[in-house]
């Protein structure tokens, strides 16, 4: 984890397990994040998309395995959706173009 934080160019690695409001990197450094079956346990869904984002390079890609389940139906739906989590998202979405 120390060589990721202080690595001054790309540093492979093949999974890293960290708080998903918290990811122990720098900005623009992932090449890809996948997440299965974690939004359902966080309250914080904007805080970790944010964080996505952040650490997300503009070519880089997120993968988000969601069970349907009940502990958290309304995130299958953007119905009533936050500005910050339109925000994240977005900013996602454009890093993708």
């Amino acid at each position: 984890l120390q060589e990721l934080q202080n690595a001054d160019g790309p540093v492979p690695i093949s999974a890293l397990t960290a708080d998903a409001a918290m990811i122990p990197l720098r900005s623009g450094v992932a090449d890809r994040i996948v997440m299965r079956s974690v939004l359902i346990y966080i309250e914080a869904v904007e805080q970790v998309l944010r964080e996505c984002a952040r650490v997300l390079r503009p070519e880089g890609y997120v993968t988000i395995c969601e069970p349907l389940n009940a502990r958290r139906y309304n995130i299958v739906s953007l119905d009533g959706a936050t500005p910050q989590l339109i925000t994240a998202l977005e900013g996602m979405r454009a890093a993708k173009q």
